[in-house]
């Protein structure tokens, strides 16, 4: 795990096919998700688009800046409404919308054991995020380590 203090960012991607040299490629806002920001963030964003993957990308708070259009479509939602998720975490997000994300308590589980103590470790209980990015997990999630 990076030291303290460095900049970090962390995506998740499934791939459908083989990821072969990406070309540039154009992203309509219109239709699809809306980019992160962040010139590297963005960067990832358009390959991810371009290379027709399902993707997310969370920012240095572990806080949705971008869902991908695969992403979108396997949940059922419009790649262009993607942003009413933004700025959640995946822990609100799943907890928000279950239904949509195709969270069961089983998957739910095995999701808080394997990923939460990643989360705790990057936004710990001094991080002014903590209650945010943790939600009503938040008192469970000062007990990890």
């Amino acid at each position: 795990m990076p030291a303290s203090g460095t900049n970090r960012c962390s995506f998740r991607l499934t791939a459908n096919r083989p990821i072969t040299r990406l070309a540039a490629v154009e992203v309509d806002e219109r239709t699809g998700p809306p980019l992160p920001e962040h010139p590297e963030l963005h960067e990832i964003a358009v390959a991810i688009e371009g290379a027709g993957i399902s993707g997310e990308i969370l920012d240095a708070q572990l806080k949705l800046v971008f869902i991908s259009s695969e992403a979108a479509r396997i949940a059922g939602v419009a790649p262009s409404e993607v942003v009413e998720f933004y700025g959640k975490s995946l822990v609100t997000r799943n907890l928000d919308d279950p239904d949509i994300w195709g969270i069961t308590d089983d998957a739910s589980s095995t999701w808080w054991q394997s990923q939460a103590p990643y989360m705790r470790y990057y936004v710990g209980p001094d991080d002014p995020h903590f209650d945010e990015v943790f939600g009503p997990l938040a008192e469970m999630a000062t007990r990890l380590e």
